[in-house]
């Protein structure tokens, strides 16, 4: 995954007044365009920018909950250490698609204020429409997984100066201006390019609404610090995503089953190298992800069958009801990759049963259910038996 570089802009969306605007100066440095405040290189950039409850805090339009802020600046004076960007180019931007390891992914993610900080899915309906300094050219942002590209943020003069803002507008998809969008944080990703320069590192942008104390808008700035380097880009390269959604989940280890038990030849899959595909590959991508999802960043335990961490009657269960059929799944209870799900695979399930892999620990039993499940396996299979005796 590519190093972030994360931007945190808190915006407080207000209903009067037009307070003084803010941007976000952009330079370069050996040859990449950085973002500073102006005066020093930034990673965080907190309570800089203002976002209006009204159109430009104009109390007799309709709350369309729009604004001007960010905007992007840069001049011939650079500070320290960087430069000017090149005269006649044009600075463009992305919004990018992201997420993290607990699955929450999309183009903007949103945070109602409720217990922790947690982003997760944007209200339904909601969407931020960007309109970029042409006046031309409308991008939505409505939470989906698809980039929102070519955003045009200014064009350098022969001065090197760009001064610009684009449009922002937070609407709450149901055809009322009276209506207010829901509140809380929402969470975006930009990127920045201009023509000759290597791109910037990915940095994030946070709008926040009139009903965020400073307290919740302190923690959400703490949080994105803490969690910047854990956000996952779809159009990264992540060993072991096949199905290249950024995440390391089911359907990715699914895959990895499948295709070692069917012995495809699919090279995608050799994750350990060997030129060949096999167990040791699903053991491979169990580390990976593991190290990518886990706090203890431990691998992932044989027979945890729903990757929650803990080998529990959860994963039994799924084993269960899969039990002496063909089915190439981990999800399933394939936990050798052999194309069935049989008695190794319980094996594997028993060895590792109420065993966490982020503790060294075993998880307590649960009165005696470990005992209930293997003698009920015991018992199934003795039967089994004696009608084969019996034919």
């Amino acid at each position: 995954m590519r190093n972030l570089l994360v931007v945190l802009v808190a915006v407080v969306m207000v209903s009067t007044g037009f307070a003084q605007h803010s941007d976000i100066f952009v330079y370069q440095r050996d040859g990449q365009l950085v973002t500073t405040d102006g005066v020093a290189e930034r990673r965080v950039f907190s309570n800089l920018f203002d976002f209006f409850g009204h159109p430009f805090g104009n109390t007799s339009l309709p709350r369309a909950f729009v604004g001007d802020d960010p905007g992007f600046q840069t001049n011939s004076s650079p500070i320290a250490g960087t430069s000017v960007l090149p005269a006649g180019e044009i600075l463009s931007g992305d919004f990018l698609p992201f997420g993290f390891p607990d699955g929450a992914t999309g183009n903007v993610l949103h945070w109602d204020l409720s217990g922790d900080v947690d982003f997760g899915a944007i209200p339904t309906g909601h969407f931020f429409g960007v309109t970029d300094v042409s006046d031309d050219d409308s991008f939505v942002l409505d939470g989906g997984g698809q980039p929102e590209e070519g955003v045009l943020l200014g064009l350098v003069n022969s001065a090197n100066v760009i001064h610009e803002h684009a449009a922002w507008r937070l609407d709450d998809g149901d055809g009322d201006p009276e209506t207010d969008p829901a509140g809380g944080v929402y969470l975006m990703v930009m990127q920045l390019h201009v023509n000759g320069v290597e791109s910037s590192d990915p940095f994030a942008v946070l709008l926040n609404s009139t009903d965020i104390s400073v307290a919740q808008q302190n923690l959400a700035t703490a949080w994105v610090e803490d969690n910047f380097d854990t956000f996952i880009f779809p159009g990264d390269s992540i060993l072991g995503d096949f199905d290249d959604n950024g995440l390391l989940q089911l359907a990715d280890i699914d895959q990895l089953v499948a295709a070692v038990a069917g012995s495809v030849g699919d090279l995608r899959f050799d994750l350990d190298g060997d030129g060949t595909l096999s167990l040791a590959d699903v053991d491979a991508w169990r580390a990976v992800a593991g190290a990518a999802n886990l706090p203890s960043a431990a691998a992932y335990l044989p027979g945890d069958g729903n990757l929650d961490g803990v080998v529990d009657a959860s994963d039994f269960n799924l084993w269960n009801g899969s039990k002496f059929t063909s089915v190439a799944a981990w999800s399933a209870g394939d936990f050798n990759a052999d194309g069935v799900v049989d008695a190794s695979d319980f094996n594997l399930w028993n060895g590792n049963k109420f065993q966490s892999a982020d503790a060294v620990f075993s998880v307590p039993e649960p009165d005696g259910l470990g005992c209930l499940l293997v003698l009920s396996f015991l018992v199934f299979r003795s039967g089994k038996s004696r009608v084969g005796k019996n034919q």
